[in-house]
C-alpha cells in the first residue's frame, strides 16, 4: 500500500509541474487544469488506466523537451548561456519519464 502511494508522488508533481507550465505561457485556466482530471486515473485498477497514463506522461516529456530546445536555441541566437536553461529543462524531463515508469510501476503489484 505505501508503495503504491510513494509511487504516486511523480506523476501527481509532475502533471501538476505541467499545469504551471501550460498557465506560464497562457493557457486558461480551465485548460491548463485539465491534465488534472488525469490524475483520477492514479485510483483506477487495471492496466489500460496504467498504459494511459504512462502515455500522457511520455508526451508531457516530449513537451518538456521541446520547449528546453526553443529555450536553448533562442540563448546560443542571442548569446546567452545556456547552460542553466539546458540543464533545467533536461531535469523536468527526465523527472517526467520517471513519473511515467513509477505509473508502470504501481500497477506491477
Amino acid at each position: 500500500m505505501m508503495r503504491k502511494v510513494l509511487l504516486s508522488i511523480p506523476p501527481a508533481l509532475s502533471t501538476l509541474l505541467f499545469c504551471a507550465h501550460l498557465l506560464y505561457h497562457g493557457v486558461p485556466l480551465a485548460a491548463a487544469a485539465a491534465p488534472l482530471g488525469a490524475l483520477i486515473l492514479l485510483a483506477v485498477k487495471g492496466a489500460g488506466a496504467t498504459r494511459l497514463l504512462a502515455l500522457l506522461h511520455v508526451l508531457f516529456a516530449c513537451e518538456w523537451a521541446r520547449a528546453g530546445g526553443k529555450i536553448v536555441m533562442r540563448r546560443l541566437e542571442t548569446g546567452g548561456s545556456i547552460h542553466p536553461a539546458l540543464e533545467i529543462m533536461a531535469g523536468v524531463t527526465l523527472f517526467t519519464i520517471l513519473a511515467a515508469w513509477c505509473s508502470l510501476a504501481r500497477h506491477r503489484d
